[in-house]
């Protein structure tokens, strides 16, 4: 199998799905990573989830859904899925079916943004930097792009000092 350059391959790391602020109490929105489509939402305690985001019924975005205390409620038939993945609640049914569940992701905030990992579990959180801890931090986001290249590159290619200096001329001390 090829992995450099796979599309079909997502690196294990920490992805930036959107700025903190984009997501308030009880909203919920639908970003793509990776070329997967994830509903993110934050409930009443404040913490935000994140779920595949097709309703497994028949495949609304839940993006678009209502926050129902710590739960995602499908727009169209009232699904409601918890933190787990797992249907809570069919309002015109009692019998909740097994298949009925997604894929979670686990999020992190930081640095003012929402970050997923593309598992229910990482194995570690977000990145801190020494140099970052006791200060303020500003932050700012810029106008997303797309590169006809897997992620990764574009990745390892921000992080690359000897690639800033080669080809964008841009003298980087890290």
């Amino acid at each position: 199998m090829q992995i450099f350059n796979n599309w079909n391959v997502i690196a294990k790391g920490w992805y930036i799905a959107c700025p903190s602020h984009e997501i308030p109490k009880k909203t919920a929105k639908s970003v793509e990573i990776c070329g997967h489509k994830i509903a993110i939402f934050r409930g009443e305690d404040g913490q935000v989830r994140a779920l595949d985001a097709y309703c497994p019924h028949l495949g609304t975005d839940l993006g678009i859904g209502k926050v129902d205390g710590n739960w995602i409620r499908c727009t169209f038939h009232h699904w409601a899925f918890d933190e787990t993945g797992v249907c809570q609640n069919i309002p015109c049914q009692s019998e909740i079916p097994t298949q009925a569940k997604l894929q979670v992701y686990a999020t992190e905030e930081k640095y003012g943004f929402v970050w997923i990992y593309p598992d229910a579990k990482a194995p570690e959180g977000v990145a801190d930097f020494d140099e970052l801890k006791s200060k303020q931090i500003l932050t700012q986001t810029d106008m997303a792009f797309e590169r006809s290249c897997h992620h990764h590159i574009c990745m390892m290619n921000g992080i690359d000092a000897q690639h800033l200096k080669t080809i964008h001329h841009l003298d980087i001390k890290m």
